[in-house]
């Protein structure tokens, strides 16, 4: 996570370098948390447009979620590791809820889905409490995000143009 958000800056300087007036980052999921994880830590973005960002992303590690699920307790026993509790303590330096909130908070937004279960509507909601910002809500689960794509990009849109005027 802490590469994809050196590589997004490195890519935000190509931009500009380019002539790029406006250069807005967003993501869905792990790259929703590093569009979070910029907007609280550099200004260097005219928009942050974060989708389907928990507070805290080592969360959804822990059981019963989807992801905990998965989790390989051998393999973590193996790494010294006895506790998924234990990956949320990873996840702390990079959590956006241990963050400040954005600077540019007008300039930001959460976006989330209602029925998701990946990511709960309890975990953006968090995420917007600590940025102070209203969250943005498409009434669908994970699985039914590709056919809200239109929804989706009239939302990045519309806030980096809100940014760049």
């Amino acid at each position: 996570m802490v590469q994809l958000v050196h590589d997004n800056v490195a890519v935000e300087a190509w931009a500009r370098g380019c002539g790029y007036r406006t250069v807005a980052v967003s993501g869905i999921e792990l790259g929703g948390t590093v569009a979070a994880v910029l907007a609280a830590t550099t200004a260097r973005f005219d928009a942050a447009i974060a989708v389907l960002a928990g507070a805290h992303p080592g969360r959804l590690w822990l059981p019963p979620r989807v992801p905990g699920r998965a989790v390989n307790r051998r393999a973590l026993e193996r790494a010294g590791l006895r506790h998924a509790r234990t990956l949320v303590r990873l996840f702390d330096p990079v959590a956006p809820v241990r963050l400040p909130p954005p600077r540019l908070r007008e300039r930001c937004a959460l976006v989330g889905l209602r029925f998701d279960t990946l990511v709960p509507a309890g975990d953006v909601r968090d995420l917007a409490v600590h940025w102070r910002v209203a969250p943005l809500w498409l009434g669908c689960s994970h699985d039914e995000l590709p056919r809200r794509a239109g929804e989706l990009a009239a939302i990045i849109t519309r806030v980096t143009l809100q940014a760049a005027a």
